[in-house]
Order: structure tokens, then sequence, then C-alpha cells
């Protein structure tokens, strides 16, 4: 791997970040009751909807810290693969927003 240029996308790890990014929205979605955002995300509409995502969100990430070790990546790769995926999600989102698709 030493060499490989960081863009390029290791199929195993963007299939945790893309399982990662997956458990947070639809747990947003079962949760949220305050609408959609403009990058399509569900929006909690009180304080303790939001802290449910919250607690939830903490209780994710420590379950895919653990996951990204145990298959080999760093923390920071998987970083810069959730940037990356959340980016094109917005994006998209974005696109269907303004199309009304």
């Amino acid at each position: 791997m030493l060499g490989t240029p960081y863009c390029v996308i290791d199929q195993a790890l963007h299939e945790l970040v893309t399982a990662y990014l997956e458990a947070l929205e639809d747990f947003d979605q079962a949760v949220c009751t305050g609408g959609v955002g403009p990058d399509g995300g569900a929006l909690p509409a009180n304080r303790e909807e939001r802290a449910l995502i919250e607690k939830h969100a903490r209780e994710i990430r420590i379950l895919f810290n653990d996951l990204t070790w145990k298959l080999g990546y760093s923390m920071g790769q998987f970083c810069v693969e959730r940037k990356r995926q959340q980016q094109e999600r917005s994006r998209t989102n974005a696109n269907r927003h303004r199309t009304g698709v």
C-alpha cells in the first residue's frame, strides 16, 4: 500500500463508511420529526430528539472505531473516506432538492 495515492478508495473501507453513514441516517430518520434539511437529512424537532441521535451517534462511533482498527485501517483513513462520502451525498441530495426528483 506504500506509495498508493490516498484518493484511491479501498472497497472494504468504502463499504465500512457506507454502513456507518447508513446506520446514522436510518436512526435519525426513525427518531427525528423536525422535517428534512437542505442536504436531505432528517432534523430533530426538539432537545430530546437531538439527545437521542447524539447518544446513538456516540455508540455507533465506538463500534465503528473498533471495526476500523480490526480491519487494519487508521481513523485518519476512515475520516477521509467519511468526508468524501458525506460531500458526495450532500451534492446528490442538493441536486435532488433543486430538481424536485
